[in-house]
């Protein structure tokens, strides 16, 4: 399906609705929705992987495990595989990406090592955190779907339409998992490892809005990308209207679902 520099979404670009992106031109605004879209579509592959790895690293060494839960984990990971795919297949075949020579966490062999050591020591550390990126893929969507109201009009569309179908359900899925394992997994074991996985991911998005900052405004110096990076990155996790709501819907699965040691883990929606 067709998509090129034509398709353009505001409410889906960095620090929309702030004095600096009133600034910009509308050549430069396109720059960043694209290049925003990519950190987005490559921070899907990166995390869709981790949890994929989290799954497998957890189901090798515990013993514990009945067959449902076994055979949720065996599905979840099949399906977060297949998604790492589905988004590395769209960036590679857009040009306006310029993917094969520009990429943003795909080369990043050291912050991959900092999380897979992570994982390793705290497989379980992957659930909760991961609910909180499953929810803003739901209304990552959600935003789309205002501007292109078929999930058929281009192929940015249609995958994330996919996508969001299957993390719809991933969402208290992770929850029911989280208190199926916790307490044989090890609950401190867990917590600091969420904690630790936490940080890493501030530490992707700072490095990945100081990349999508340095790819739309070659020309700024040093001092302004990182003055452009810390807009960026806080309009990111705080003031975008899909991260915003993505934190309400963990919110509301925390008082739900009520997971084991959830007054410790509550960081996660903050």
């Amino acid at each position: 399906m067709n998509f090129s520099t034509g398709h353009y979404i505001p409410e889906l670009t960095p620090l929309y609705g702030s004095r600096e992106f009133e600034s910009l031109s509308l050549d430069k605004r396109h720059k960043f929705f694209f290049e925003y879209i990519k950190l987005v579509a490559e921070g899907l592959v990166l995390f869709e992987q981790l949890l994929a790895f989290g799954i497998w690293h957890f189901r090798k060494n515990a013993k514990f495990l009945d067959e449902e839960v076994l055979a949720s984990l065996s599905q979840f990971a099949l399906e977060e595989h297949y998604h790492s795919q589905g988004f590395r297949h769209f960036l590679y075949v857009h040009d306006v990406f310029d993917w094969k020579n520009n990429k943003i966490y795909a080369d990043s062999s050291r912050l991959k090592k900092l999380f897979a050591f992570v994982i390793k020591k705290a497989p379980t550390c992957v659930f909760l955190p991961g609910a909180k990126l499953e929810a803003f893929s739901v209304c990552y969507y959600k935003m789309i779907k205002k501007y292109y109201t078929a999930e058929e009009m281009n192929s940015w569309v249609h995958l994330n339409y996919i996508h969001q179908i299957d993390e719809a359900f991933h969402i208290p899925l992770e929850f029911d998992l989280h208190n199926s394992v916790i307490s044989n997994a090890g609950p401190v074991k867990t917590i600091i490892g969420s904690i630790s996985f936490i940080l890493l991911l501030q530490i992707a998005l700072i490095q990945g809005s100081y990349k999508v900052i340095s790819n739309v405004f070659p020309e700024y110096s040093f001092p302004k990308r990182i003055f452009w990076m810390i807009k960026m990155a806080r309009w990111s996790v705080r003031t975008s209207s899909a991260y915003k709501e993505a934190r309400q819907i963990v919110r509301q699965q925390f008082n739900s679902k009520n997971p084991k040691w959830g007054k410790v883990l509550s960081f996660i929606y903050w």
